[in-house]
């Protein structure tokens, strides 16, 4: 019976492109004070057709629990971010002031508060909580004041037949960043001070794992002997003997962790947005790596996009699984004042873009 229940489940999740299920997220910090926040977004059962979201400054907004009106606001910042198609809420975006927000899958974890009309005044949907916090707030400060007014509920999604189950990771121009998670209709906000997020189980238990890799390091084992024989690492790398390299949340916080603690500090700005470009290259996730190969989509990869998003120069960098090849757009170039809402494309046409050299 559960085996049934877990396959028709995946028949449902199969329709939808509202979420990530493997998605991985890392902060880097440059020596200039340049901050980063970037992430992957995953989705293996079909191509959604990303877009740049523009959100307008003075926009008012209602949020739906349900098909009943939730919580209304007026947006105080202008905002950019990601969504799967023209319809979909935003993945990752930023806004004006440099707060970089985001929403991960957190399945099996992700409890809401039951819904109260009564409280629908201060009440919003999961899924709106990132453009929630992008068109209101300027720092992480100030999202955690604003989340202690309201209560965060989940809609019935009649593409999934349940509740989409998220937590988020925020950060802000000044390096400080947090995760916020509904456990067992309880809101926790943790300071993420590794600067690292994947997806289930609950944030406390990644950091606590850590401790299950203390022997990890970036130094070579040395020779040692077995009776008389002589044992040599048989290459580089042996110091990284037993990291997990499969595709689960808690194997990608380990491996993200390790990367992210052992690489060189970057000087600038520029080798922050390099560094968080290869370090997610790590997490780049073949079809194959979630789907068996008979019933794998027609599209290159399972990893659909990476952002890397330039907090303190407030630009946001992409690159897609059709694309390779990294794309800018500068916040400070948006007219938030006179922009109306509107959607622009991540791929205008779904090839790499190739450059041909003469000798």
């Amino acid at each position: 019976m559960k085996k049934k229940i877990l396959l028709a489940l995946g028949s449902c999740i199969a329709s939808v492109h509202l979420y990530s299920q493997a998605c991985t997220g890392i902060k880097v910090m440059a020596s200039d004070s340049s901050v980063f926040y970037s992430r992957t977004f995953e989705w293996a059962y079909s191509p959604t057709h990303p877009m740049i979201k523009i959100c307008p400054r003075g926009k008012r907004y209602t949020s739906s629990i349900n098909n009943d009106k939730g919580m209304t606001w007026k947006s105080i910042y202008g905002a950019i971010g990601i969504t799967s198609d023209t319809t979909a809420f935003i993945n990752e975006g930023i806004n004006e002031k440099g707060l970089v927000a985001g929403m991960f899958f957190f399945d099996h974890y992700a409890t809401y508060h039951d819904y109260d009309p009564k409280a629908k005044d201060h009440t919003i949907d999961a899924l709106d909580l990132s453009y929630f916090i992008l068109s209101n707030c300027s720092t992480t400060d100030e999202v955690k004041e604003k989340l202690a007014a309201i209560r965060i509920c989940g809609s019935i999604r009649s593409e999934l037949g349940r509740v989409v189950p998220l937590h988020w990771r925020v950060g802000d121009a000044h390096g400080k960043s947090i995760i916020i998670e509904c456990v067992d209709k309880q809101l926790n906000i943790y300071d993420d001070t590794l600067g690292v997020i994947t997806n289930s189980p609950p944030y406390p238990y990644h950091i606590t794992n850590l401790c299950n890799y203390v022997n990890i390091s970036p130094s070579p084992v040395s020779k040692t002997k077995m009776g008389d024989i002589e044992i040599l690492p048989s290459g580089s790398g042996s110091g990284l003997l037993g990291l997990p390299g499969d595709f689960t949340p808690v194997s990608r916080f380990i491996r993200a962790a390790f990367f992210l603690s052992y690489s060189r500090r970057p000087d600038t700005a520029y080798d922050a947005m390099s560094l968080s470009f290869t370090i997610l290259s790590n997490f780049n996730i073949p079809l194959s790596g979630e789907l068996p190969a008979h019933s794998a989509p027609q599209m290159p990869a399972a990893t659909q996009w990476t952002s890397v998003i330039d907090a303190t120069g407030r630009a946001l960098y992409y690159r897609t699984m059709y694309n390779s090849t990294i794309r800018r757009i500068e916040i400070d170039k948006i007219n938030f004042e006179k922009e109306k809402e509107r959607y622009v494309p991540l791929d205008k046409t779904p090839h790499e873009t190739i450059t041909d050299i003469s000798l």
